[in-house]
């Protein structure tokens, strides 16, 4: 059997709960900036942001990034009701 030693980001995370999404949702921008300060402004509040957070957060559609750019999906921090709401959705 051949040693896989990379794994989807989503299944490092395989042990989310949502405090932890919402920590990510909560502490990430609400602006579109450039992807360093997006990146530098989160890890800011999260510690290992840059590693396999921002992964996650990606593939669960809390942001997308274009031309150098991250793009947040919300304006305003977000309660779980709001954010099992928008988990159901996608």
């Amino acid at each position: 059997m051949a040693n896989n030693e990379e794994a989807s980001p989503i299944c490092r995370g395989k042990n989310l709960t949502w405090e932890t999404v919402l920590l990510f949702f909560n502490n990430m921008p609400k602006v579109a900036m450039p992807k360093a300060e997006f990146h530098s402004y989160v890890e800011s509040r999260i510690n290992g942001w840059t590693q396999t957070h921002s992964q996650i957060a990606r593939q669960l559609a809390f942001y997308y990034e274009k031309d150098g750019i991250c793009y947040p999906r919300f304006a305003d921090k977000v309660t779980y009701i709001e954010l099992f709401d928008y988990m159901q959705n996608q």
